[in-house]
């Protein structure tokens, strides 16, 4: 089956990725799950300049509440936190049948081969390093989505090209 290419339109992201893997343009909701506010700020940021819609939780707890109620189209995690660490809680996100299928992207400063390991096992789908760039957690995100990049410097343009989700 030929691959499906589309043109990345810098100022809306998300609506391109959407396309590409075929969900409705109301799923922009991308749950960060951290106890640092200056992430959640950074990371926001980012995020709405992109076109998807944050949404902060800034526990475990909250995390695991805000994931059911909203269905996230991805949930970026950190893994060290306060009352439960971001490890156990992607054990009970992949769980759980209305979470289980959300990719989750492990957000940590604490990298070690252990840790990024035990993330992919447990079910995430991309790991990120503090700090994390613009660049590096937009790769994240296409990865996560099962979607590729390619760029044709005939044209000078980069595409999404839809994969096996």
């Amino acid at each position: 089956m030929p691959e499906v290419k589309k043109n990345i339109d810098t100022q809306n992201i998300a609506q391109q990725l959407l396309n590409s893997i075929g969900r409705p343009p109301t799923s922009k909701d991308v749950l960060i799950i951290d106890d640092d506010k200056w992430i959640h700020r950074i990371v926001s940021s980012l995020l709405k300049g992109w076109g998807f819609n944050p949404i902060s939780a800034y526990d475990p707890v909250e995390g695991l509440a805000a994931a059911i109620q909203s269905q996230p189209l991805i949930i970026i995690l950190d893994i060290l936190m306060p009352m439960m660490n971001g490890d156990v809680l992607l054990k009970v996100l992949k769980k759980l049948d209305n979470t289980s299928q959300i990719p989750t992207i492990i957000m940590s400063g604490a990298i070690s081969r252990e840790i990024f390991g035990v993330a992919l096992r447990d079910g995430a789908s991309a790991f990120i390093s503090k700090p994390i760039t613009q660049e590096k957690l937009l790769e994240k995100i296409k990865e996560s989505l099962g979607l590729a990049v390619t760029y044709d410097p005939s044209i000078g343009k980069a595409f999404f090209t839809a994969g096996e989700n």
